[in-house]
């Protein structure tokens, strides 16, 4: 965040004093992020789009108390909530998407990003399917999202030492499957 932005706690307290574009300006800042997100657990682009509206709609209506710097924690936290219930109600299957998706792929690592084809991501998403879906969300909440690991395990609702331990699992389980299909990143 360069110096000329307003923080997501002076949006969210100015947004608790009435002032509605604040809470835009956290819309925009995160409406993208967190759909992305809610994909993964949802597999469904118009489900999450909808989590994340519902998300965004209870901050605006409850507006709870929320402790510095963790305003996307929290967010994402009560995106998921929902998400798992929309998910348990109709019993989707957990697909992980990078369809659509503006973001380099985790397992890039020091490979050449510009060399990335089609084929490659094609691989990618097969391998992230064949992963633990616990290991894929925390590796996409932290490589993905940008999420620490102290606000990924706040969102996951587990304790720091469970993502540390999911995120170690997740890439060599991703790195055990990528070698599978060929690709080899030492890195990752």
């Amino acid at each position: 965040m360069d110096a000329n932005t307003v923080s997501d706690d002076e949006l969210y307290e100015r947004y608790k004093n009435d002032d509605t574009s604040a809470y835009d300006e956290l819309i925009l800042r995160y409406k993208d992020g967190l759909t992305a997100y809610l994909n993964v657990i949802l597999g469904s682009v118009p489900d999450a789009e909808d989590m994340m509206i519902e998300a965004f709609a209870y901050i605006m209506e409850k507006k709870p108390q929320i402790s510095s710097g963790n305003f996307k924690a929290y967010l994402f936290q009560a995106g998921r909530r929902y998400a798992i219930r929309l998910k348990t109600r109709s019993h989707r299957k957990h697909e992980f998407s990078l369809e659509g998706l503006d973001i380099e792929p985790i397992a890039v690592g020091s490979v050449e990003r510009e060399a990335v084809t089609g084929d490659v991501m094609e691989i990618l998403h097969r391998c992230m399917e064949r992963i633990d879906p616990a290991m894929k969300e925390a590796l996409y909440l932290v490589y993905i999202d940008g999420l620490s690991h102290m606000q990924a395990a706040r969102v996951m609702k587990v304790v720091p030492k469970k993502i540390n331990n999911l995120i170690t699992r997740g890439k060599q389980k991703l790195r055990e499957e990528l070698k599978k299909e060929g690709i080899f990143d030492p890195n990752l």
